[in-house]
C-alpha cells in the first residue's frame, strides 16, 4: 500500500458531487457505477457495486442484494456490535471494475484477484481513515460508517424490469470525507430494461462464470446465456450427453446457478449462438418428460428426442446441393448474397 494523496482534493459534501436522477418516479439520485470496499472480520476485502442513494449532503443507503457478499459481511458486524467502515471510489482500474461485478467465492480477495486478471498487481493506497485498500488511480472517492443501527427507506427506483422497484429498508452510510481530482469524471450507467445496465453487466459476468462451470462438471461443454434474461441468468448448457440426476442436482445447486430461472439442456450438435434454434428445439421435445422445475429454476432437457431417431443429413449429399445452388446464384435462406 502506498500513500494516500489528499492535495486539493478534498469535497465538502456529497451535494459536490454530479449525482443523478436517472428515473422521473425515482426517490432521490444515486451512485450507479461506484465500487464500494469493506473488509470483512477475517480481514479479506471485498469489492461490490451497489446503488448508493442521496439522503441528504452527508448520508446514503447501501442497497445490497440478499444474499451479497457485502450484505454477509455488514451482518457479521451488526452481530459483532460494530459499525463497517466503507470507501466508494468511482472511476478505478477496469479490471477492479470487472472483479467487483465477478460473484467470486467469498475466500477471494478481489483486489487480489483484480491483479491476477490484469496480469500484475493492482497499486492500492491505505485510506486515511480506516485503513481501506484504495486504488491509487481514482477520480471520486469517499469514506464512512455504515451504522449498525437506524435505516431509511431506498427507492423506488426504475430497474432491469422494466418498472419501478418497491422502497426497501437499507443501511445508512454516514459518510466522513470525500475527495475528488479537479474536473473529476463520474461513470455513471443507466439502470432499466435490456439493453441497459444490467443487461451489459450481467454480459460481462459470462466468461467467468462459463471458465468456472467447464473446470467443475467434465460433462459440461460450454455455457452461455439467453439474450435479454442475462439478469435472470438464463443459462443454455451445452453438455457431452445428458448428465445423470445427481450430477445434474449438484450442478443446479451451484453457487453460479442456483438462482437461474431457466437452464436449457442442448447436446454437442447446437449451436450456442443460434437462439432462434435453441428455441426450436425447446419447442419441440415432450414436456411431460423434459420440462421440470429444481426449486426456483425451470429445467428444460433439449438434448435428445426420447428414442425418436433424429434427422441428420447426409454431408455429401448436403455438399452437392451447396455447390449447385452457388452455381445457380441461389443462397441458403437468410445470407446475404
Amino acid at each position: 500500500l502506498g500513500p494516500f494523496d489528499l492535495s486539493d482534493k478534498k469535497v465538502q459534501t456529497l451535494s459536490d458531487f454530479p449525482l443523478l436522477l436517472y428515473w422521473p418516479g425515482d426517490a432521490g439520485p444515486y451512485f450507479s457505477l461506484a465500487l464500494t470496499i469493506v473488509r470483512a472480520l477475517d480481514g479479506t476485502t471485498h469489492c461490490g457495486v451497489y446503488r448508493l442513494q442521496m439522503h441528504n449532503a452527508h448520508q446514503l443507503t447501501l442497497h445490497c442484494l440478499p444474499g451479497s457478499r457485502t450484505q454477509q459481511i455488514y451482518h457479521d458486524y451488526q452481530q459483532a456490535g460494530l459499525d463497517m467502515p466503507i470507501a466508494v471510489v468511482m472511476g478505478c482500474a477496469p479490471a477492479l471494475m470487472v472483479t467487483a461485478m465477478l460473484p467470486l467465492d467469498n475466500e477471494i480477495d478481489s483486489i487480489g484477484f483484480a491483479g491476477w486478471l490484469q496480469g500484475k498487481p493492482l497499486c492500492c493506497s491505505a485510506s486515511p481513515l480506516h485503513g481501506l485498500p484504495i486504488p491509487s488511480r481514482w477520480e471520486m472517492c469517499l469514506e464512512g460508517l455504515v451504522g449498525r443501527t437506524g435505516q431509511k427507506a431506498d427507492g423506488p427506483h426504475g430497474n432491469y424490469r422494466g418498472t419501478y422497484s418497491a422502497p426497501e429498508m437499507c443501511p445508512v452510510v454516514n459518510v466522513e470525507q470525500a475527495w475528488a481530482h479537479h474536473e473529476a469524471i463520474c461513470p455513471v450507467t443507466v439502470v432499466g430494461p435490456p439493453p441497459a445496465e444490467s443487461y451489459c453487466l450481467a454480459r460481462a459476468r459470462l466468461p467467468y462464470v462459463a471458465w468456472r462451470l467447464t473446470r467443475e462438471f467434465v460433462w459440461l461443454v460450454d455455457v452461455t446465456w439467453l439474450h435479454f434474461a442475462e439478469y435472470h441468468n438464463v443459462l443454455i448448457v451445452q453438455v457431452k450427453q445428458p448428465p445423470a440426476a445427481d450430477a445434474l442436482t449438484r450442478f443446479l445447486d451451484h453457487r453460479l446457478v442456483h438462482s437461474s430461472r431457466m437452464v436449457i439442456l442442448v447436446g454437442l450438435e447446437s449451436d450456442l449462438n443460434n437462439r432462434d434454434q435453441i428455441l426450436w428445439q425447446c419447442l419441440n421435445v415432450s414436456w411431460d418428460k423434459a420440462v421440470s422445475r429444481h426449486g426456483n429454476t425451470l429445467v428444460i432437457d433439449a438434448t435428445h428426442c426420447y428414442g425418436l431417431t433424429r434427422i441428420e443429413p447426409d454431408a455429401d449429399v448436403s455438399r452437392r446441393v451447396e455447390q449447385r445452388l452457388k452455381s445457380w446464384n441461389l443462397h441458403r435462406c437468410g445470407e446475404s448474397p
